[in-house]
């Protein structure tokens, strides 16, 4: 269609989209292909960041020519097609995008970015993708060849939410190298493996997202600067990565485009959702560039609340955000009493994530099974299995394991199992790393599995991680004589009050369901003929969710009581 680097709609021309208003018709014709049309939410408040996804998948041996449409639909009735070079037609009138295009596969790729406004109507919004034949009336449905829509809401939780914006929308291409995003990837899953080791001490299930903590923080240290900055990047492990914005906006892109990639319309087969927000002291100077990097790079806008007078009415505003992203999994993530009239801002991330299993487990094939946990008493669970062609490996020696790979709808995303040797598993728990996580998952290899595994279903936190942090050297963000983080207001008044993190996740036979959040607030200083392995999971094992293409850990956790539902 038009090259990423013109795919950028002006402010201005937002303005105009969202004084009118939606309903457009039902969009569904026979056809052999498939039209992909995708948002990267299905619900925004002023300051966030709108991003359209579109796609073609063509038929196979036609060559159909055809015009194509990329119209708005706004609350009231109204819609506005979008011109070639994306400026906006008329109310309700038919303007093709291109005309007479020949019809070829196009993945699904990032068309449009923009930052809601302040004052935006609320209500429901659509968007919609239409094939017509070449020439032909496209306000008569007749003469569509095939469509595609998609909806969201933009929504004002308790009246008209003050914002304040930058005026760079989020840039979807990015200028990253591979070699950038492989030094990015690598220092997430340290940073991953770090947290994980000192989380783990603590007893019982465990769950989090790194990739969302990793994210949240890249956020604060945009504005950190000197020995802060310094004790953030080696904590963080961004050292290596140059341009680490540019690579983390590049980087959410790529794992966000599985989404879009994978998305057939069935809810059961592969979701995820990343957004960030920002949520600022009315009043409080925050400098230009520190509002503009994120928003160029992690797609966030600032709310405007009022911490100083009413700062428990602040901190339910930010979990009902948190709620919303997380389709309610993650509730109450900044608990009561955290937020206090010094808070003058609070940088969050929620990641959801639901997939089907690219291989279903067959309910009729579960049943009740002991599970063996640390204290050596043993519990009845539910038990699911299957047997398939799976990558799959072992490992013996010191820390000897058994390992195997499950994929979710779509192929990119999978959940790596890891099962130590019960007298191995606080070794080999102790001693994972990036490396040795490359060594497991480069051992893999296709073999006919037996899996034998529980259904388990559980939250994580809310949990302060400010301690975990400080012991892995973040000691002067936290300190508010020594934090410096001048790069967001121009002054030394700020430092990191707290970090929370809240997770859940729940797995059963047809797929699995995750969310996380996490929350910095930053306050004044004030049939086959070989044999099966088998793997049977009837003790405590390790999992991650990983992107396959990007190799980012986007969960990971520890499985010790699949019954225990806390």
């Amino acid at each position: 269609m038009t090259s990423r680097g013109s795919r950028i709609l002006s402010l201005s021309i937002v303005s105009i989209l969202v004084l009118v208003i939606i309903g457009m018709g039902n969009m569904a014709m026979a056809w052999d292909g498939r039209l992909l049309l995708s948002l990267n939410q299905d619900s925004f408040l002023p300051g966030d960041m709108m991003e359209l996804y579109v796609g073609v998948q063509a038929p196979g041996g036609q060559q159909e020519r055809a015009d194509v449409y990329l119209a708005m639909a706004v609350p009231g009735g109204n819609f506005f097609c979008f011109k070639k070079d994306l400026t906006v037609a008329g109310p309700n009138i038919p303007y093709p995008l291109l005309s007479d295009w020949q019809v070829t596969s196009v993945p699904p790729t990032p068309v449009l970015a923009l930052s809601i406004p302040e004052g935006a109507p609320t209500g429901n919004y659509a968007w919609g993708l239409i094939l017509a034949k070449t020439g032909a009336d496209a306000s008569i449905p007749d003469n569509w060849i095939a469509s595609a829509s998609v909806k969201c809401t933009i929504d004002a939780p308790g009246g008209t939410l003050a914002s304040e914006h930058s005026s760079s929308p989020r840039d979807l291409s990015p200028s990253v190298s591979q070699a950038q995003l492989d030094e990015l990837v690598r220092g997430n899953t340290e940073f991953a493996f770090d947290l994980y080791r000192r989380l783990r001490l603590d007893q019982g299930n465990l769950f989090f997202s790194p990739y969302s903590i990793s994210l949240a923080l890249a956020m604060v240290y945009a504005g950190a600067r000197n020995e802060t900055a310094l004790q953030m990047a080696s904590a963080l492990h961004f050292e290596a990565a140059k341009g680490i914005h540019q690579a983390f906006n590049a980087l959410d892109l790529a794992i966000e485009s599985s989404n879009i990639q994978q998305y057939d319309g069935n809810q059961t087969g592969f979701h995820l959702d990343i957004v960030n927000s920002l949520w600022g002291q009315k009043g409080h100077h925050f400098l230009r560039e520190f509002l503009d990097t994120l928003s160029e790079n992690y797609g966030a806008g600032m709310r405007l609340v009022d911490f100083e007078s009413d700062p428990d009415g602040s901190r339910q505003q930010i979990n009902t955000w948190v709620a919303s992203k997380t389709r309610d999994r993650i509730l109450d993530l900044i608990p009561a009493g955290a937020i206090n009239r010094d808070t003058r801002l609070i940088l969050a991330n929620a990641v959801y994530f639901k997939a089907g299993w690219l291989y279903q487990f067959d309910e009729a094939a579960t049943h009740e099974g002991t599970f063996h946990l640390v204290d050596g008493r043993e519990e009845t669970v539910p038990m699911m299995s299957q047997t398939r062609w799976l990558a799959y490996g072992t490992g013996a020696g010191y820390e000897p394991y058994q390992a195997v790979e499950l994929p979710y709808y779509g192929g990119r995303v999978s959940m790596l199992i890891l099962l130590p040797y019960s007298n191995a598993f606080d070794r080999f728990e102790r001693n994972l790393n990036w490396q040795r996580l490359n060594e497991i998952t480069g051992s893999l290899s296709r073999k006919r599995v037996k899996i034998i595994m529980p259904r388990f279903r559980f939250a994580w936190g809310s949990k302060s991680i400010r301690d975990a942090l400080k012991s892995m050297g973040m000691i002067n963000a936290f300190n508010p004589r020594l934090a410096d983080f001048s790069g967001m207001d121009g002054e030394r008044d700020l430092f990191i009050n707290d970090v929370f993190h809240k997770a859940f996740v729940a797995v059963d036979e047809k797929g699995t369901e995750a969310a996380a959040a996490t929350a910095v607030t930053v306050g004044l200083t004030s049939v086959p003929s070989s044999p099966a392995a088998e793997i049977k999971l009837d003790r405590p094992f390790i999992f991650l969710i990983r992107d396959d293409v990007t190799g980012t850990v986007l969960f990971m956790g520890r499985v010790s009581d699949p019954g225990d539902a806390r």
